[in-house]
């Protein structure tokens, strides 16, 4: 700030110099305007989504020891699936995404649950997956990719609301909800922004203290 001043007065300085002589407030609005302006272009650029949207954890939507809210939604299959029938066989792990169709940090995350699907069931947890995404989608993405787990379409993105997970034009923010057989929001597991994701591990970690 010491040089942009400098630079600025010497400007006015300059104009006082010249020999068509400026009127005295005329200079003095000149330095004021160079001073400011210089001032602002100091100002730090806002940061990137990569810098600040995507760092360190955080707990969007219902609290942990809240009850899930119940949902009846279908399946990649066209079959309706609600959470109460679903809880009868165990822990539910559910995996909000924005989009496998369009998203490729979802459709990674999907693959990789996918791989570890025999890891996360014996931490006994079932994985569901959720999103906006519609049947004909889920189909296609389940046959393509060789999903093993439910996956869950909420056109309209009334569950992702109520689980107070809405972040944008129906997306919710990505992460995952542990839910119990009395369900009950045993954990949650969420990362700022949209490219980063949990691990199965982490995944894997929360399920074995359910039990």
């Amino acid at each position: 700030m010491v040089v942009l001043r400098t630079a600025a007065l010497s400007t006015a300085n300059s104009l006082r110099n010249q020999d068509m002589r400026a009127p005295s407030y005329l200079v003095a609005l000149a330095a004021l305007l160079l001073i400011v302006g210089c001032s602002r272009g100091d100002s730090a650029a806002p940061p990137s989504e990569s810098s600040s949207a995507e760092m360190g954890n955080f707990s969007p939507g219902l609290a942990v020891g809240e009850k899930a809210p119940a949902f009846e939604l279908v399946d990649q299959s066209g079959q309706k699936q609600s959470l109460a029938n679903i809880l009868k066989s165990g822990n539910v792990a559910l995996v909000f995404y924005r989009s496998a169709d369009w998203c490729p940090f979802c459709r990674k995350h999907l693959v990789q649950l996918r791989n570890d699907i025999e890891k996360l069931n014996a931490a006994g947890v079932q994985v569901v997956g959720i999103s906006y995404d519609s049947l004909d989608i889920l189909k296609k993405i389940s046959d393509s990719m060789e999903i093993p787990f439910l996956l869950l379409s909420d056109e309209g993105s009334k569950t992702i609301h109520e689980y107070g997970l809405h972040y944008e034009d129906g997306l919710p923010h990505p992460g995952t909800v542990l839910i119990d057989q009395s369900g009950v929001i045993r954990a949650k597991l969420f990362e700022k922004g949209y490219r980063i994701r949990h691990t199965n591990d982490e995944l894997v970690a929360a399920a074995e203290k359910l039990e």
